[in-house]
């Protein structure tokens, strides 16, 4: 992760305004996700100081949780189901005359 150059909180706390070392010239909105430790992250296009990119995050705010209501893919939880069965194979499952040795 590089280093933060910059770094402001806005919206009341909901999330943090940085930018990074590496190119101190781009303004990016960062929260937590809660109950977690991942982050999500939005670049603020338009800004090129601290203060703008605080007025700007209310966008990438509302763009995310924009995002977040939208369901991912039609299938829903029974296609997470088959996907966490995928490659779990138990020895009574596979038929005793193709088991190696045997």
């Amino acid at each position: 992760m590089p280093a933060i150059a910059q770094k402001a909180r806005a919206l009341g706390g909901k999330g943090v305004v940085l930018s990074y070392v590496d190119k101190p010239e781009n303004f990016y909105w960062r929260e937590q996700v809660p109950g977690t430790k991942r982050y999500l992250n939005r670049l603020l296009p338009n800004s090129s100081t601290l203060e703008e990119a605080v007025e700007e995050c209310i966008e990438a705010y509302t763009a995310l949780r924009k995002e977040q209501a939208v369901p991912h893919g039609s299938d829903g939880p029974s296609q997470q189901r088959a996907s966490e069965s995928q490659g779990r194979t138990t020895r009574n499952s596979i038929p005793a005359g193709s088991r190696t040795g045997q």
